[in-house]
């Protein structure tokens, strides 16, 4: 939506509270020090196994171009095309947090790197669209009408009737 209005958007908390920088592993005891310590009341909103996935891939592109895991999160938010402007706020707690940060400015990510983040970040979008996109209704919206049907909606077998309501139809 921002983007269609044409407004800026400033991402706070661009590396998840420190999770995008590989902070916290799945399976394993949290840093003492983290944000997200063990016993912290909203530690379980932001260390969840998606954002962990999402992290472990953000390690393994890091890994694969010789930067850290901050610096290729920060340069996804920075190279996000089509979408509007973003503005990343970073909230470095040390100075070598704020020089990692800043060293984002030498990276470039290809497209399949920006592809592949996107998809394992992709936010599950839930009813109707994940029954839109099944086979069966691309296949029946390809599908020629058979003989003796119509597509005004009048063929009985494009109705259930809704239980309990009289008379009530719902079109399929």
């Amino acid at each position: 939506m921002a983007a269609v209005l044409d407004i800026a958007v400033t991402a706070w908390s661009p590396l998840g509270g420190g999770i995008l920088t590989g902070k916290y592993k799945r399976n394993a005891e949290r840093p003492k020090d983290a944000r997200y310590a063990q016993g912290v009341w909203h530690e379980d909103l932001f260390v969840t196994d998606r954002n962990l996935t999402i992290a472990e891939e953000v390690q393994a592109i890091a890994a694969e171009i010789g930067h850290t895991p901050a610096q290729v999160a920060l340069g996804w938010v920075r190279q996000r095309r089509g979408k509007g402007v973003l503005i990343p706020i970073v909230g470095a707690r040390r100075l070598s947090q704020l020089q990692d940060n800043l060293a984002v400015l030498d990276l470039t990510l290809d497209d399949e790197q920006l592809a592949h983040l996107d998809a394992v970040s992709a936010i599950p979008l839930g009813f109707p669209h994940d029954f839109l996109a099944t086979d069966q209704v691309l296949r029946s919206s390809t599908e020629t009408p058979r003989a003796g049907s119509t597509t005004t909606g009048n063929n009985p077998q494009n109705h259930l009737n809704c239980k309990g309501a009289k008379n009530a139809q719902v079109r399929v």
